[in-house]
């Protein structure tokens, strides 16, 4: 009879650990095209390789996969399928923690995965130069005015054209991140084109720099504060995206005369990038110098 209770007892402990069960899923991304949302499909026939395991062979249509596990973590080492290639190259080789929630794996053909980043740039790219053109208009503006003297407006423009050169590397890393962006995850009411959609974002940070250049800044920081908060709502508050919003924020109130809010938003901006870029990174010694020039002001006003 003990020997019975023993061999339950036995049972009962390793049964939990064995019927952990990790879930996951393989599949395309989702996208917006035309301004409609298109959900990414499943792709049965894939290969996840778990390390310290037998490879995990996709079978459902809708890409789903399942497999028991006895640690807290384990590694995805690659994930294979016929003409497919993981959008996030840094997918695997990965250590992910169990959960019971999905974890997914978002493959596209590298013809597709080229478009996407390309489309992202485009946009990227177009933003960018709406806002070159709202910063050289306010300059053309401030000296029309003489607001600011000859040396002044030549140095504000060598500065912004210098700050220009910089964002090459800013244009890549957004790009990549907006054309990884599986839209499949994003909760619904931040899909809508709208409020909500990232896309739509960028179109709010245009129409900003658009009342900026016209010296309407109430209107600009409308405009800002909307796309900030669909930028916080899909990326979260520490994504390099709000650190960009935040900037431009900043760079608005500095314009009005605002100089504490300006501080304000330029310190948020450069919290964010420091985090992520570090402290010899271009955009941050920008925001740097926007502060130091900030505090210079107030020291002055004082």
């Amino acid at each position: 009879m003990k020997r019975f209770w023993l061999i339950v007892f036995s049972l009962l402990l390793i049964f939990p650990i064995m019927a952990q069960m990790q879930n996951g899923v393989v599949k395309t991304r989702g996208r917006m095209v035309n301004n409609k949302y298109v959900p990414g499909v499943g792709l049965p026939g894939a290969v996840v390789s778990i390390k310290d395991r037998t490879d995990v062979v996709v079978k459902n249509n809708d890409g789903s996969f399942s497999f028991p596990i006895r640690d807290k973590q384990f590694m995805v080492q690659s994930v294979t399928k016929m003409g497919y290639a993981l959008v996030d190259a840094d997918a695997a080789p990965k250590t992910y923690l169990h959960s019971q929630d999905t974890f997914f794996l978002v493959m596209e053909t590298p013809d597709q995965i080229l478009q996407d980043k390309l489309d992202s740039e485009r946009r990227i790219r177009r933003t960018l130069r709406q806002q070159l053109q709202a910063r050289e208009d306010e300059i053309e503006r401030l000296k029309s005015e003489n607001k600011i003297t000859q040396e002044e407006y030549h140095k504000a423009l060598q500065k912004l054209y210098a700050d220009e050169e910089n964002n090459e590397k800013l244009i890549q890393e957004m790009a990549k991140r907006y054309s990884t962006l599986d839209y499949d995850r994003i909760d619904e009411s931040h899909r809508q084109v709208g409020e909500g959609h990232p896309d739509v974002a960028n179109s709010y940070i245009g129409i900003g720099h658009k009342y900026y250049s016209l010296g309407d800044y109430t209107k600009a920081l409308e405009y800002y504060q909307r796309a900030l908060v669909i930028l916080i709502k899909v990326f979260g508050p520490e994504h390099p995206d709000v650190a960009f919003v935040y900037n431009n924020i900043g760079q608005t109130y500095h314009s009005q005369g605002d100089y504490t809010k300006a501080l304000e938003y330029y310190q948020k901006a450069l919290d964010i990038q420091v985090k992520v870029f570090g402290e010899e990174h271009p955009n941050v010694i920008q925001v740097k110098e926007n502060i130091e020039s900030i505090k210079q002001l107030i020291k002055t006003a004082e």
